[in-house]
């Protein structure tokens, strides 16, 4: 039986399944994968994770049979097509990403995006509390509504500075 091609998918989606079909049972958590399959060893996996906190992964990818297994840097890689394609001026990072984030993986975008002025930063706990009582004044002081004053109050802010309002 001839042995099929050396396969590495790059897997960089947040969502879906991917194409490769193998148990994750005893690996750590993540959000990106790198999976090689070797020719000459179609049922072995070599995985290489990351979170979307951390950087993405170097592997080593299988060349001609006679050839040494090159070393890709992804997230160098990355990183040039990021500088060299012009992507800073091209995405609007005020925005939310297109997919579901983790309460903690939305906290740490916010705080890189704002450390590199990409976004502005999200408005202060008293900003909210003072737009909150003024919303809850304007409507006759009713009981019951801080969460709802308070998410408007918020929509407010970030409507203010450019910034899309948080859903939910």
């Amino acid at each position: 039986m001839k042995a099929g091609p050396n396969l590495a998918e790059i897997d960089l989606v947040l969502q879906g399944e991917p194409t490769l079909d193998y148990s994750r049972e005893g690996l750590p958590e993540w959000d990106y994968a790198v999976t090689v399959t070797r020719r000459t060893q179609p049922g072995r996996y070599e995985i290489y994770t990351a979170t979307l906190q951390k950087r993405l992964p170097r592997f080593r990818v299988p060349l001609a049979p006679t050839d040494r297994d090159a070393v890709l840097d992804l997230q160098a890689a990355f990183a040039r097509c990021y500088a060299e394609g012009g992507y800073v001026g091209r995405i609007d990072y005020r925005r939310e990403p297109g997919v579901p984030l983790a309460e903690e993986d939305r906290h740490w975008l916010e705080a890189v995006l704002t450390e590199r002025k990409l976004r502005e930063p999200p408005p202060s706990h008293d900003e909210v509390a003072l737009a909150a009582y003024g919303i809850w004044e304007q409507e006759g002081c009713p009981h019951g509504r801080e969460k709802e004053h308070w998410h408007m109050a918020l929509a407010q802010l970030r409507k203010q500075k450019g910034a899309k309002p948080e859903s939910g």
